[in-house]
């Protein structure tokens, strides 16, 4: 949802297009925040998840599962963590957009991430009446592990909450880039050897490595030979049955 409310402002759902958006849209960018969070920090995020997949997978000697989790959970973890380091970033000489927002969405919005944060502050009691218990006995989680997590999640949460509103006088100043500010509307700093180098967070996707044309014509070959087999497997099926019969 709040993507969706970033898009009908901004005019796009891409990663790369949401840069300060926290001095764009400042209570969107928290409430996204904590969506983000949630995805990858304990308890419901990909800490306690993940962990009791590994220790299953370990304890079958599955090694090739546990590979492709561990490629699967960094690539998650980079991808939650950028879109985090985008939304929170500021930069100087932004608007406000915010303010047509209709009050629905924020109603809503509001109660996902009321609900969100009291479900990680009540988690060791959700766990406890809700879940089974065998659950959390098997992957050896004790009562007191369950309420460090919750609140270590909450105190990220209120962290990055900071203050509601925003203040009156703000000081800014340049930013230390690596390097000395230059520019700070171009996120310019001096870099190595007192060369101007401009400061960006896009194009991690290897687009030249891995283009979307590509990758594209990989998945429809891939997409049509498993059709193909599927079609073949269900009709040796239903002639081994016939036969049968």
């Amino acid at each position: 949802m709040c993507v969706g409310t970033a898009e009908h402002h901004i005019g796009s759902r891409d990663i790369e297009d949401m840069d300060a958006l926290f001095e764009r849209m400042p209570r969107l960018a928290r409430l996204m925040s904590i969506g983000i969070l949630i995805m990858f920090i304990a308890p419901f995020g990909m800490l306690i998840s993940k962990w009791a997949a590994f220790e299953a997978f370990i304890v079958d000697g599955n090694l090739l599962m546990v590979l492709m989790l561990a490629f699967g959970s960094a690539a998650t973890f980079f991808f939650w963590a950028k879109w985090l380091g985008k939304v929170t970033a500021t930069a100087q000489g932004t608007d406000d957009i915010e303010g047509t927002v209709h009050p629905s969405e924020w109603q809503a919005m509001g109660l996902m991430a009321f609900l969100a944060i009291a479900c990680t502050f009540t988690f060791p009691l959700i766990s406890a009446y809700v879940v089974e218990p065998y659950l959390g006995a098997s992957a050896g989680v004790s009562a007191d592990n369950l309420w460090l997590l919750s609140i270590l999640a909450i105190a990220v949460i209120v962290v990055m909450l900071g203050v509601v509103g925003r203040p009156s006088k703000r000081r800014l100043v340049a930013p230390y880039l690596g390097g000395a500010g230059i520019d700070p509307a171009s996120r310019t700093f001096n870099g190595s050897l007192e060369q101007p180098v401009v400061s960006i967070q896009r194009n991690w996707y290897l687009e030249g490595v891995f283009p979307q044309e590509r990758l594209n014509r990989i998945g429809e070959i891939v997409s049509a030979l498993l059709i193909i087999w599927g079609l073949v497997v269900s009709l040796s099926f239903l002639l081994g049955i016939g036969g049968g019969f």
